[in-house]
């Protein structure tokens, strides 16, 4: 293999890399955003309409869903290299 095929592997790579942490960002992001709105939107009596399932086994498994939404999204975001190595932080 030459040495310019070598490199096009390797930006190639990176390129990939760097889409699937933007995916894992976005993905994060998205879950704490309803998981937090989902749970403030408890309190005046309404939800997200594409979390209306997770009140069906009852309060204690909604609060547990909609926590584990937010600490899961969180960890995506913020965590794992989330942001940063999407390249949308310093």
């Amino acid at each position: 293999m030459s040495c310019s095929t070598q490199l096009q592997a390797e930006v190639g790579r990176q390129a990939g890399a760097a889409t699937h942490a933007r995916g894992a960002v976005m993905l994060g992001g998205v879950m704490a955003l309803l998981g937090a709105s989902s749970a403030l939107n408890y309190f005046v009596g309404m939800n997200v309409r594409l979390l209306m399932w997770i009140d069906n086994w009852g309060p204690a498994v909604g609060w547990s869903i909609r926590g584990a939404m937010i600490v899961v999204g969180a960890a995506l975001y913020f965590g794992l290299g989330g942001a940063k190595a999407a390249g949308w932080a310093n």
